[in-house]
């Protein structure tokens, strides 16, 4: 039997695949009317936007700007950085935990992702400041099969792909400042810190930690001066987190 969340992903998608309206029997699949509308009234509490009607069926008006793994598959369809999705509304901090998953042998691609960190960490033991709803704050477990000294790479690496990200879904040119930030006209918008646990002769994981500010609008006065977002540096909302981290994975 399909898991509640493998069956509204279904629907959405459906939901999803033209403007028009569809009929609650193309919704059904071998379900009931009241099954097929519990799981609309799941969809609607996780920010979708779905109309109804008893003539005609249902109709996705709009998609929230979420991190829910619901959304996250939405957008990103299978992915191998993306193989299991741990979400939470509110954690210590992603690496904490994907290092936590990593020890119990979570698989290459496990990604962990948070609409708030209370303990986000930065290079050097700084903190990385996590509003609610504004930011993308998630870290990855890798299994690269790599030598241990090319570990380092994987920071660039991550940098590179921020950037690219970030110049094809928001048009932007971010500068990467090594080895583990990226500015927007000369301020910090993005911060990756890298975590290695391997033996004297290879990796056993890394922990690939990333915290961008996407749609924060304004910062403490003691970091103002230093620090940007995405929605500062467009001077308009930027694109859904979903589709942000799509691009980056």
């Amino acid at each position: 039997m399909k898991k509640p969340d493998q069956v509204r992903l279904e629907i959405l998608r459906l939901l999803c695949l033209e403007e028009e309206w569809i009929p609650a029997s193309r919704l059904s699949a071998g379900r009931s009317r009241t099954a097929v509308s519990n799981h609309i009234a799941a969809l609607k509490r996780l920010g979708y936007k779905i109309e109804s009607s008893p003539a005609r069926g249902y109709r996705l008006k709009s998609a929230p700007d979420a991190i829910h793994e619901i959304e996250l598959r939405r957008v990103m369809g299978e992915n191998p950085l993306a193989r299991e999705i741990h979400s939470f509304d509110h954690t210590d901090s992603t690496s904490s935990q994907a290092a936590r998953l990593a020890d119990e042998g979570a698989p290459h691609g496990t990604l962990v992702i948070a609409e708030q960190q209370t303990k986000g960490r930065g290079r050097l033991g700084r903190s990385w400041a996590s509003p609610p709803g504004t930011g993308l704050y998630f870290s990855l477990v890798l299994r690269p099969k790599i030598e241990l000294h090319r570990a380092p790479q994987l920071t660039l690496l991550a940098a590179t792909a921020v950037a690219s990200a970030i110049e094809r879904t928001a048009n932007l040119s971010p500068q990467i400042k090594w080895p583990n930030d990226l500015l927007l006209d000369g301020k910090k918008f993005c911060g990756i810190l890298t975590e290695l646990s391997g033996d004297p002769d290879r990796v056993r994981h890394v922990i690939l930690g990333i915290g961008v500010n996407v749609g924060t609008k304004k910062f403490p006065k003691e970091i103002a001066p230093l620090a940007t977002s995405l929605r500062l540096a467009l001077g308009k909302e930027p694109p859904p987190r979903a589709l942000l981290l799509a691009a980056l994975l």
